[in-house]
């Protein structure tokens, strides 16, 4: 068989000076950050010099060049993250006997070698979040709710099953409830022998929703019925001790879980029968299903509303007093508004709670739904005809007017039949100029105690290079 005919060296040049263009590149944008270079400390300067390499790289759309180095056999710069110039100069050496091309004396040297960019994740990875759990390669992270701040026994127990790093949002809660999930973290991984590092996530200046009004603290359930009415598969509901974990694993995902005093929880048998009247004063009942110490499982055949004040009450044979006791920590039902596209959204700067938009007696929007910003500075510099994104693209509009009390923005993406737009959703304008800072004067003061207890602290407003 005839050998096939090695491709023109011509065919190969390109590659090579739009390799060499790319390389330029690099330490183009590499010498306009010199002085923040100068100011890093020398263990770490190596690696963010590769970091201005990475991002030179990224600003530019390689996927066609990438395609053409894997049809010539060598590496098309995918996985380059960790030594972007070493794996660039690599690429360039291999392709220039080929090219026809005599190596040149004075190419640029690598902040990062090929090997060393792999040994140094490995090891910032380990100093960062401990060393690799035994049977899987993933570190778990979990963000502690506010109860981890008075429950130590939670903050254990998420050890025990496996938690290897707890986040701290400093958003959220107080710098006393910080405190408090640290040293419970710290005293739990004594207790038990396992690492768990912490981390400390700064509030920052994060431009989201502001809240909206409430509705009721109440969950519902209700079973699968079929098509007459029959009740297919009845409402699983857990019933949990205050401050417990469920330690069992549900073939379908419960429709309620409930808080109640462990004394009833302890009290409770398989079979048992838990009456109450829900927030329509209907008769409603569960059937215990399993038992497992802290925790029940219980089944319910009709729908039922249930607050923190409803009556649970268990009456056994031959006992005079019924047993009784009421969920606790149900959450008031989350709202959202309801936004179609073609729909106006008020975003006010004023801490004022969102509404939904409000009819006339004759059913016209007479006042257009709102929500405010939690900075509000970051619309100052909006303009009309500019986009806003909120809750990760999901909703999407255009600045329509900016008055001074609010920015009308006019809905021109949403799912078709609308998406709800909750609090606490980012907002992102692409297009706007914001002169907002990465830290707020709060995030600066917090350090001191963020300092004292975090293994690892997180930045979230990151300004772009």
């Amino acid at each position: 068989m005839p050998r096939k005919p090695h491709p023109h060296r011509s065919a190969y040049r390109p590659l090579v000076s739009k390799l060499t263009k790319l390389r330029a590149q690099l330490e183009k944008l590499e010498s306009s950050f010199v002085k923040p270079l100068d100011r890093i400390h020398p263990s770490y300067r190596g690696s963010a010099r590769n970091l201005v390499h990475y991002v030179a790289l990224r600003r530019h759309d390689v996927r066609r060049l990438q395609r053409r180095l894997s049809a010539a056999g060598v590496s098309s710069l995918s996985n380059s993250e960790s030594a972007v110039l070493a794996n660039l100069n690599a690429v360039i050496d291999l392709l220039r006997p080929v090219a026809g091309r005599p190596g040149v004396n004075g190419d640029p040297t690598p902040p990062v070698g090929l090997d060393e960019g792999r040994d140094i994740i490995a090891q910032h990875t380990r100093a960062l979040l401990g060393e690799e759990p035994r049977k899987r390669t993933a570190r778990i992270m979990v963000t502690l709710p506010t109860e981890a701040a008075t429950d130590p026994d939670f903050v254990t127990e998420l050890i025990r099953r496996g938690m290897n790093c707890a986040r701290i949002n400093c958003a959220h809660d107080t710098a006393a409830d910080w405190a408090k999930m640290a040293g419970h973290v710290r005293r739990a991984s004594k207790q038990l022998g396992l690492t768990c590092k912490i981390v400390m996530d700064l509030g920052g200046p994060k431009v989201r929703t502001g809240r909206i009004e409430p509705g009721p603290a109440v969950v519902k359930w209700r079973p699968v019925r079929d098509r007459l009415g029959r009740v297919v598969t009845p409402a699983t509901v857990v019933l949990r001790a205050r401050g417990r974990l469920p330690a069992v694993g549900l073939d379908v995902a419960p429709a309620a879980t409930l808080t109640l005093p462990g004394r009833f929880i302890a009290a409770l048998s398989v079979g048992d029968t838990i009456r109450f009247r829900d927030t329509r004063h209907a008769s409603r009942s569960l059937v215990v299903t399993e038992h497992g110490g802290t925790f029940c499982l219980a089944e319910g055949r009709s729908t039922a509303y249930v607050t923190n004040g409803t009556r649970f009450r268990l009456r056994r044979k031959g006992k005079k007093k019924a047993l009784a006791a009421s969920p606790t920590g149900i959450p008031c039902e989350e709202q959202g508004l309801l936004l179609q596209r073609g729909d106006a959204l008020m975003v006010t700067r004023a801490p004022i709670a969102g509404r939904e938009a409000q009819l006339d007696d004759h059913g016209v929007i007479s006042t257009p739904a709102s929500i405010s910003c939690t900075l509000p500075r970051a619309f100052a510099q909006a303009r009309r005809g500019e986009t806003v994104w909120f809750d990760d693209g999901r909703i999407g509009g255009v600045v329509e007017s900016v008055k001074d009390d609010h920015v009308l923005v006019r809905i021109t993406h949403a799912k078709s039949g609308g998406d709800r737009l909750k609090a606490g959703r980012g907002i992102n304008l692409p297009e706007t100029r914001m002169d907002v800072g990465a830290m707020t004067r709060r995030d600066i003061l917090d350090l001191g105690l963020v300092a004292r207890h975090a293994d690892i602290v997180g930045l979230s407003f990151v300004r772009s290079i």
